[in-house]
């Protein structure tokens, strides 16, 4: 709520006026239905969508990105920790369909553009879904 309101405000930096304007133009002349189509079905950098928040905040207010902790993990990473705790939830915890177990919680506290909860529904749905 408050970058947008930070954004939004007429105490913006003038040096990006220009881009929230561009940005603001692109997303009223864009057609979100095909947006939303094929949300999330691209993989690693070529989804602007995951990268985009820190990328701005990185050049808009380094020094904001760094006291919130704004960091990716990156795919590679959240994949790998994803999997291998679903393993474990099947293997050791003996919750046969791990994550899509009914007794599993998943809490991500820091949950950013939501890759964590993407990777984790996306490996449900293959293993447990026709």
């Amino acid at each position: 709520k408050k970058f947008f309101i930070e954004v939004s405000s007429k105490k913006l930096v003038s040096s990006i006026t220009w881009i929230i304007d561009d940005i603001s133009e692109l997303l009223a002349k864009s057609d979100i239905k095909k947006i939303i189509k094929n949300f999330g079905k691209s993989k690693g950098k070529m989804d602007p969508v995951i990268y985009f928040y820190e990328e701005f905040l990185s050049k808009y207010n380094p020094k904001l990105k760094i006291a919130r902790g704004d960091f990716y993990t990156p795919i590679q990473v959240v994949s790998y920790l994803v999997n291998s705790v679903h393993k474990l939830l099947t293997s050791s915890l003996k919750k046969e369909t791990g994550f899509a177990d009914s007794d599993v919680q998943v809490l991500d506290p820091a949950v950013g553009t939501g890759t964590f909860l993407f990777y984790l529904i996306e490996t449900s749905n293959k293993e447990y879904l026709p």
